[in-house]
Parts: C-alpha cells; structure tokens; sequence
C-alpha cells in the first residue's frame, strides 16, 4: 500500500541518440528479482513521462509522485515528510514504430555507468538533474542502447537444478541469485545484454528454475550458471561486492564449467557429477606473482633462429598459478624414488585455481624482462587467505596466500590452448636431472628470484580438457566480476 507525503522533487535529464519514436521515462523504486519485467512491482514506479523524441537529444523532466510504497529506504523528519528516496533506476523505452507497444526495432536505456552498469539514484528534494549529478564521471545522458528483436520461443525449454546453499543464509534477508550467461558471448562493455535472464532463488527453497522461452537462447547454446549471495542487500539490482559469496556450475567428474542446452527440460543432476557451490568469496587485493621464465629443459627444435635461446620472442606461454591443496604431487615412481624418477604435479583442481594469463614472450615482458600474473579476485573458501587491513582507507587490503604452485604451458601453435603434447615449466628448484616445483607465498606483489623453468613434461589427456576450460570461464569471471565491482550509486 502506499503512504502519502509531501514530497516535491523532480528528475531532468536528456535522451541522448538521432533515433524517433514515442518516448517513455520512468523512475522506478523497487526490488528487481529477476530478469522478466512481468516481476517488476509496478507499485513502485515513482514518476513517469511520455513525449515524442525528434531526431535529436531530448530533454526530460520526471515529476516524482506525492507518495511512495510502503518499506522504501527513507529519511524522514520530525512532522514526517519525505526528505529523499533511495535506490531510483531511471529508465526509457522508445516505441519506434509508434504502435503502442514495445516490440521488435523498439529501443531501452537506462541511466548508466561504466560497463553499461544502471546508476542508482537518490532522488532528495527539488530539482534531481542527472547531467549536473554525473558531470565527475564523464556520463551525460540516457542512451537508447539495446534493440528489442523478435526472440525464439519454445514449448518446452527449461534449465533447473539444486543450489548448495552456504551456512548462515537466510533467504528473506540476505538473498541468493542465479544468472545464466551465453558462453563466448560474454561483453564485459555490455553486461546487462551477456546476462540471458536471472532469477532471485525463491525464499525457502534452493532450486532454481528458469523457463529459457524469450530469452535469445536456443537448444545447443552453451550456457554457465552463476550465482552469487548478496550479504549486503539493499533492494535493489543485486552486484557482487567483497565477502559476498559466489560459485559457478561444475562438473567435476567430466571436468565441465559450462552446459549444453537440449530441447525440453536440461537438470543440473548431481547424481551426473554437476553442483552449484557457493564456495568462493571475493576478495578486494592487488595480489600478484613477478617473476621470469627460463627455457630449462625445452627440446633443441625450438631454437629456431640458432640464438641458444629455445624460448624466442612472440612465443606465446600460458601462466598458471594453483593452490597445493588442488594439485596430486607424485613421483614416477611412487614406492621407491630415486634420482632416476621424475617429479611433476598432476591434474589441478579447478576450484584451488588462482589465476590464469596469457603471455607473449619480449612482447608482454616489463622492462626487466619479468612477466606479472594477478590473482582473481574470487578465491576458494577452502584455500586460507590472511587479510591484513590497509593503513589508508583508499587502499586495498593486503593478502597473503601460502602454498602456491606457479605453472606455464608453451603454447606451440598460437592457439590459445594448452594441446596435448605441449610443455610443461615450474616455478622450481633444481634437482639433479630434474626439476621439482616449488611452492611460493603470494603477497600484494610477489617478486620472485628464480626463473619459471621448462621441463620435457608434457600437458596430456584430461589436464588438457580441463586447462581449455579454465581459460574460458576464469577470463569471463574475472571480466565480470571486474565490471561488477565498479558499480556504485549516486
């Protein structure tokens, strides 16, 4: 229900862009739980405008209604008057062909962000204009960015499946999201547009389902399902800050990140090896490893200008840095080692991943030669992190991590992937003939003195399956949460 005040405020801005049609501006107020307009509480649209846009930038002016719903974050004084309302979205809708409708050639913005992020608004008192408000940022404007399109639709199609809630959840307080995102469609510059549709998980309940009709996506689309717990939730748009908890759709027994869509129902079936853990928090760090690399024990055959030098410039080489925890040590001979048996580091599991690169040999290299490799900023909870306060609020926190293995892969053909058969170097110590890698501590940023040296190890079977997958959801995750983290209100 709601509840009257006197409340006199305004919203003004411009709509930015040539495009014509009928304008409609709203300011909306509410919850957003997932990605269907239908769930939008129509009750908390605060103020509305209607005009026909030209051909060029048109200005808008929003009269904020005299009362807002009931549970609204507010400030209030003493004889109750409304002083501001928090958490506003401002969004357009222009009706192209003028048929009353939004549909296929009809445009949406919103005011927005870097990354394409909405802006939360505090709308106070009096005149609210956005090009004054947003002038710091470099934003002026709502630009009319996404094209609505006739969209596929389907009897049957459907994604389901349990999520493995954390300890300490409540639903009606601190809620858990899942969003499904089109894998090799990812847009980190259009975020909003890579989310095919998301869902608030149902109070009380941990399964989610999604009904995939009028989302874009089509049997035989490959899908990751993401979600996060918003600890810090304040009604509104959900984004992923520090501490929050999230996780991603696994399959440990295939190695798989990701799911193939089939026509009909498709069940995340955990008797099948899949879960949706909400096992990682997000750390704010500055973390990351410095370090050389050294041809080691690489083949004569990649010497290819006759230099002596067997890792040559352009070459490119895949970093990897794992936790101890999520990787099998073993010699070649496990009962009885001896100098003639081989050391090396089996198949990592891949939620002890910290973080992945891609480098170029000379090209990538700072001035003394030295290649950096960051760590994400979502780590295992199974891995321990030490956390120490900054001394300037500005700052990051520091992080230190123990136990770090720090792999590299040369990338023989320029792929981008680790194939069968390419080798294998360490962060490492020498051991007679061999090389034994080397655990190392991981600060705000670890130099190291030793060289990352190649071995004559090769990558092979499922070390490989799983490398390949790696580097397709860790690169579109930390995009993610990189773009996520940026977001803030005004």
């Amino acid at each position: 229900l709601a509840s009257d005040f006197s409340f006199d405020a305004h919203i003004s801005g411009t709509v930015n862009g040539s495009d014509t049609g009928d304008l409609t501006l709203i300011a909306y107020a509410g919850e957003i739980i997932s990605s269907d307009i239908n769930d939008l509480d129509f009750d908390s649209i605060i103020g509305f405008e209607t005009l026909t846009k030209g051909n060029s930038p048109a200005p808008f002016s929003i009269e904020v209604m005299p009362y807002v719903p009931d549970g609204f974050d507010r400030k209030v004084n003493e004889i109750h008057d409304l002083e501001k309302i928090d958490n506003v979205y401002i969004a357009a809708l222009l009706d192209v062909n003028q048929n009353g409708t939004i549909d296929s050639g009809d445009k949406v913005g919103y005011l927005g962000g870097e990354n394409d992020l909405p802006i939360l608004l505090n709308v106070r008192t009096g005149e609210n204009n956005l090009d004054k408000l947003l002038e710091d940022t470099g934003e002026q404007g709502i630009s009319l960015t996404a094209t609505t399109s006739d969209l596929p639709s389907f009897d049957n199609f459907s994604l389901t499946g349990p999520v493995n809630v954390p300890f300490g959840y409540h639903s009606d307080v601190q809620p858990i999201y899942i969003a499904v995102i089109k894998m090799n469609a990812f847009d980190e510059d259009h975020l909003i547009s890579s989310i095919k549709c998301f869902n608030r998980l149902p109070t009380g309940d941990n399964h989610f389902y999604f009904d995939l009709s009028g989302t874009g996506l089509v049997p035989g689309d490959e899908v990751m399902v993401y979600a996060f717990w918003d600890r810090d939730y304040k009604g509104r748009l959900p984004f992923p800050n520090e501490e929050d908890a999230v996780g991603y759709c696994q399959n440990k027994l295939n190695y798989h990140f990701s799911v193939n869509l089939q026509e009909g129902s498709n069940i995340i079936d955990p008797e099948q090896g899949w879960e949706l853990n909400l096992n990682k928090k997000i750390y704010n760090h500055n973390a990351a490893i410095e370090f050389s690399l050294d041809d080691g024990q690489l083949p004569e055959i990649f010497d290819s200008d006759g230099d002596g030098n067997k890792l040559d410039p352009g070459d490119q080489v895949i970093l990897l840095a794992v936790h101890q925890d999520g990787v099998f040590e073993y010699w070649s001979d496990l009962f009885e080692p001896d100098l003639n048996s081989e050391f090396t580091l089996g198949m990592p599991d891949m939620d002890y991943v910290l973080g992945m690169k891609t480098v170029r040999i000379e090209t990538d290299a700072d001035s003394d030669g030295n290649y950096t490799l960051n760590i994400l900023p979502m780590i295992f909870e199974g891995i321990p992190v030490q956390v120490t306060p900054p001394f300037r609020i500005e700052d990051a926190p520091s992080v230190t991590i123990e136990g770090v293995y720090l792999l590299a892969i040369l990338d023989h053909n320029f792929n981008g992937i680790p194939d069968m058969g390419e080798f294998i170097g360490y962060y490492s110590e020498p051991y007679h003939h061999t090389i034994i890698p080397k655990m190392i501590v991981v600060t705000d940023h670890t130099r190291l003195d030793d060289p990352v040296r190649f071995t004559n190890h090769t990558t092979v079977g499922l070390f490989h399956r799983l490398i390949v997958r790696l580097l397709q959801i860790l690169e579109m995750l930390l995009d993610l949460q990189q773009t996520l983290i940026l977001t803030d209100e005004y």
